[in-house]
């Protein structure tokens, strides 16, 4: 689907026009001062993006000026879409790290959460967690989530995030990404993969960038 007809979707969807193919979420409950982008430094991914869509939120924040917002357009349960940010992992390899941000959801059918993943140079996951087993689900104000893992000394990337597994309403703010100590426990699990030289991964930064939405320049 062209950006230009998710775009039109997007609006039907806002105007109650197409209501019926999201159970639970219709104009009435669409919540935020929505605005479709992707906000600069981050990627929109996952199986099936004509199902969802993405928006800066000029009324629903958590601090600042802007939050971002992911929501269903359809009723496929089974799909699931993403906001990502990849970083280089040369500054975080055989350390550990924290990712947090604050989520609040709207009508979550299916789940929802933040996630953090390391990738080999073969793109083999070496360190995951995507809250699979303390899932978001229907409405939650405002809270702090937070994900921590070792990163393996082979990780040649980094990638973390939120999505929306299902249908509703999500939105993220305030994220940060640091180094901690031991005596910060680790969420989740890693496994040491293939170490073979690859290239750089498409979009991939340095460090982590706009973490709280700010910086709306185009990318």
């Amino acid at each position: 689907m062209t950006r230009i007809v998710r775009v039109i979707l997007l609006s039907l969807l806002l105007s109650g026009c197409i209501k019926q193919y999201v159970p639970d979420l219709t104009e009435k409950s669409i919540e935020g001062n929505l605005i479709p982008s992707v906000p600069f430094g981050w990627l929109w991914t996952g199986t099936s993006l004509e199902n969802y869509g993405l928006f800066y939120d000029t009324k629903c924040i958590r601090s600042g000026t802007r939050s971002m917002s992911l929501l269903s357009v359809s009723a496929l349960s089974t799909k699931f879409a993403s906001l990502q940010q990849s970083i280089e992992a040369r500054n975080y390899a055989g350390k550990r790290v924290r990712f947090t941000a604050f989520v609040r959801t709207n009508r979550v059918r299916g789940w929802s959460g933040i996630w953090l993943r390391a990738d080999t140079p073969t793109r083999q996951a070496a360190a995951f967690d995507n809250m699979s087993d303390r899932k978001i689900e229907g409405s939650v104000e405002w809270r702090q989530y937070h994900i921590v893992l070792d990163i393996p000394d082979n990780s040649m990337y980094i990638n973390y995030g939120i999505l929306l597994h299902g249908t509703g309403q999500i939105w993220i703010d305030d994220c940060a990404f640091e180094i901690v100590g031991d005596s910060v426990q680790t969420t989740g699990t890693w496994r040491r993969g293939t170490d073979t030289k690859s290239s750089r991964e498409p979009y991939c930064q340095d460090e982590p960038i706009n973490l709280d939405f700010e910086i709306v320049t185009d990318q």
